[in-house]
């Protein structure tokens, strides 16, 4: 028997960082996503991972043998103990703890997993992974990345919902809601790779490391974030994101990416997710040349990026 599971990828457009703290963020599903899966066969409780890359080259091959609750990674008959193969441990564990009975010693499965983007572009590689194994293991996919990893959740929330949301934690309790943000001038937005790939658990723990922020700060990403989805007219985005990008910058004690490497540039300019790689959101029609003339090849159309 074979199953197939498939999680959108994410773009944080406001309240990165903050969102740790309470503020409420806006998340965007991406068009690309993570495909599994999982095929089931008589067998021994075995688990033969593949994963691929977007190209469809295979970057992790190794299996897993279960033992109860507990699984034992080996890869050419040796114990596998590679960051990559413990985080998947983690999480699969977990999954078993959350529910005992969706792996069984009397099967094997084969599966292989395919990324339809980079790893390199930060939409979201691990948060798709988690939420298509809750799918399988049919768990709740919030609690087993809670159990699992660091990190807000929003990104879980958005691979669960495949729509746009609003996402925010109430003593530290997830919480998010669907939201409608599809204005006239999104053929004026587009994403820039920046080709600095940032470590979303790296960037976290700067954050944890500075000055919390003001409830003042907080609130003010509320009403931007909640102005946003409100938003009309290209003038008025591109104020409140720029107004944004100054409240971060405050914060997070550095320039905006604009000020930093962009200043000629004649529209507004937003970092994505962890500052100072990954994605970033240009406003006006003159992105895909301004860009291209200055080395970044990869400039997608917000129709091309977002899940509409």
């Amino acid at each position: 028997m074979k199953k197939s599971f498939f999680s959108h990828g994410k773009l944080l457009l406001t309240g990165e960082y903050l969102v740790l703290d309470g503020a409420k963020a806006f998340a965007l599903p991406t068009n690309k996503g993570q495909q599994m899966t999982v095929n089931m066969l008589p067998g021994s409780g075995n688990i033969h991972w593949t994963a691929k890359d977007v190209n469809g080259n295979i970057w992790l091959n190794f299996s897993f043998i279960l033992q109860e609750v507990h699984l034992i990674p080996v890869t050419m008959g040796t114990l596998d103990t590679s960051p990559e193969v413990i985080i998947l441990k983690n999480i699969f564990e977990n999954a078993l703890g959350l529910n005992p009975y969706f792996l069984n010693n009397q099967t094997d499965y084969e599966v292989v997993t395919k990324l339809q983007f980079s790893t390199d572009w930060g939409l979201g590689s691990s948060s798709t992974l988690i939420a298509n194994i809750a799918k399988w293991a049919e768990v709740d996919s919030m609690k087993l990345f809670l159990n699992s990893m660091d990190g807000s959740g929003y990104d879980v929330a958005v691979a669960l919902e495949s729509q746009p949301i609003i996402y925010y934690l109430e003593t530290k309790k997830p919480i998010w809601e669907v939201a409608n943000f599809n204005p006239s001038f999104t053929n004026q937005l587009y994403f820039v790779y920046l080709k600095q790939k940032q470590n979303s658990r790296n960037e976290i723990a700067n954050y944890k490391n500075l000055t919390k922020p003001t409830s003042l700060q907080i609130e003010k990403i509320n009403a931007i974030t909640q102005q946003i989805l409100e938003c009309i007219d290209l003038k008025s985005f591109e104020k409140l994101i720029t107004e944004h990008e100054t409240i971060l910058a405050q914060i997070l004690k550095t320039e905006p990416v604009k000020d930093l490497l962009f200043k000629d540039y004649p529209g507004s300019i937003k970092s994505l997710g962890a500052w100072g790689g990954d994605f970033i959101l240009a406003t006006g029609n003159e992105a895909i040349t301004y860009f291209k003339n200055k080395g970044f090849d990869t400039v997608l159309s917000w129709e091309e990026m977002i899940k509409i």
